[in-house]
């Protein structure tokens, strides 16, 4: 609701890069069971909830959650409206954590090709990791997305300091780079986890 997007604006507003980031679920079963909501009515939500982020924040980012269950019609109908509304950055995630990184990969390429309204903004990617397969998954789909989400210390997602090495060692062939220093970060992260 507007009271909740004034709330987040005031606490990041004086961040030097604020993003405001608005994440719903796009799948049937996550839409009517933890959301109780059908698919127009959470359409209608998430238009405009961005746009009410939109009006205070230039960097706005839609999360569409549990996209790779979702009806691939009413995924396409989300990202446009969201990115209609002034999404400058669209994240796709696999919540279920189902998809090998060949089938990830597709899925990103196909949204790519099928969702126009995405040549225009920042597509970013993130995976559960149910299967043991995050970090492959995220890797696949690095040459159609710009974006990768990754956490420093992994619980059931993709793993930064993996993703890292990976384009750290073979950026080139992706055509994707990573400026994070890897050791200090490996590092850092094995700290945290004695800790």
């Amino acid at each position: 609701d507007a009271q909740s997007v004034t709330t987040c604006w005031n606490a990041l507003m004086h961040a030097r890069r604020p993003r405001l980031q608005v994440c719903a679920p796009v799948s049937s079963v996550q839409m009517e069971y933890l959301f109780h909501k059908k698919p127009d009515a959470m359409l209608e939500a998430i238009g405009a909830t961005v746009a009410a982020c939109r009006a205070r924040c230039a960097d706005v980012e839609f999360v569409a959650a549990d996209a790779t269950r979702a009806n691939s019609e009413f995924l396409k109908s989300v990202l446009e409206a969201a990115v209609e509304a002034g999404a400058t950055t669209v994240t796709v995630c696999d919540t279920a954590g189902t998809m090998l990184p060949g089938e990830f990969a597709e899925f990103i390429r196909q949204l790519r090709t099928d969702v126009k309204a995405l040549e225009g903004v920042t597509l970013g990617v993130a995976c559960v990791d149910t299967l043991s397969m995050a970090d492959a998954c995220v890797i696949a789909a690095v040459d159609a997305a710009e974006e990768i989400k990754a956490s420093a210390y992994p619980l059931n997602n993709a793993g930064l300091v993996n993703v890292a090495k990976v384009i750290a060692a073979k950026g080139s062939a992706m055509d994707a780079y990573c400026d994070l220093r890897v050791i200090q970060l490996s590092r850092l992260v094995e700290q945290i986890a004695w800790m």
